[in-house]
């Protein structure tokens, strides 16, 4: 197998049809689907099963979970993952799972991540628009920070080994994609259209409140190592500020007092130059979200 497609399943009920398209629409012969559900509703799991015996898709695997939330999903899915890549999608977008194999052979095995780009599809407003990378790798980026999507990442399976998701449900990707760049690893921006995300969609973790708390942890946890030699140190502040805006705009009153907090500490410890980046970063997220 050439790629492992991770996809930690919870709260699917009412996105379940969409899942058999994902799966319905794998090229078999070089991909395997390792399913991870985190749903303890026993007839979901039984029409899955029954969906999967009668599919034409032999390469899957399908995995419990009790973790609760995506992050320790995932990492289930990593310890079971055989293929050369892995990537991680979500049970209610649409990966362009061919287009990431396409990718993956013209690269030749020179890169240990891919990033492709990909477009959004509004369904409450019935829009969709998509987002390109250019040639400049600073701007790019920026275009990660506004949407890091570790959706649109492949990775080489053995540049994860021995890293592991946080078991949180929000930010959990982020500190994940941090974790991985500590690796240094060779990154290569791809235009090639690897993933549909679907805003508005009734069973995203984004679409309610009640995870905003797992930010300030993973805040915490970037705060820790701020000052640490980090070759990627511009992208963490990206993500940082990303998160801060997220609690200010969407928090209750303790979370956006934390995320305040957070604020004088980012200009606190940022170098002049960093901070300057980090204003020009600020201004592109806030257009992103107005576009939204």
């Amino acid at each position: 197998m050439l790629l492992s497609v991770i996809i930690a399943i919870g709260n699917l009920e009412r996105d379940i049809e969409n899942l058999y398209r994902i799966i319905d629409h794998v090229p078999e012969s070089l991909v395997d689907i390792i399913l991870v559900l985190d749903d303890d509703k026993k007839r979901l799991e039984i029409d899955l099963r029954n969906y999967l015996d009668h599919s034409f898709v032999n390469n899957f695997k399908l995995i419990k979970s009790n973790a609760r939330n995506p992050g320790g999903s995932r990492n289930l899915g990593i310890a079971c993952a055989e293929s050369e890549w892995i990537v991680f999608c979500d049970s209610d977008d649409v990966p362009n799972i061919e287009n990431m194999l396409k990718e993956i052979k013209r690269d030749e095995c020179k890169s240990d991540v891919i990033i492709g780009t990909f477009e959004f599809e509004n369904i409450r407003s019935n829009s969709l628009y998509k987002r390109y990378f250019g040639n400049d790798s600073s701007q790019n980026w920026e275009e990660v920070g506004v949407n890091p999507g570790i959706w649109r990442w492949v990775i080489k399976r053995e540049f994860v080994l021995n890293l592991e998701f946080p078991n949180l449900s929000m930010g959990e990707d982020q500190l994940f994609i941090l974790n991985l760049l500590a690796r240094n690893p060779i990154v290569k921006f791809s235009n090639e259209l690897f993933y549909r995300y679907r805003l508005g969609s009734t069973s995203s973790l984004t679409s309610t409140k009640q995870n905003l708390d797992d930010l300030i942890k993973i805040l915490e946890f970037e705060f820790m190592w701020f000052n640490t030699d980090f070759h990627y140190k511009r992208v963490k502040g990206y993500f940082i500020i990303r998160q801060i805006f997220t609690l200010l705009r969407h928090g209750n009153l303790k979370s956006k007092t934390k995320s305040i907090i957070f604020l004088f500490l980012f200009v606190g410890k940022s170098p002049l130059s960093q901070f300057s980046h980090g204003g020009r970063f600020t201004v592109k997220l806030l257009r992103n979200f107005l576009n939204l």
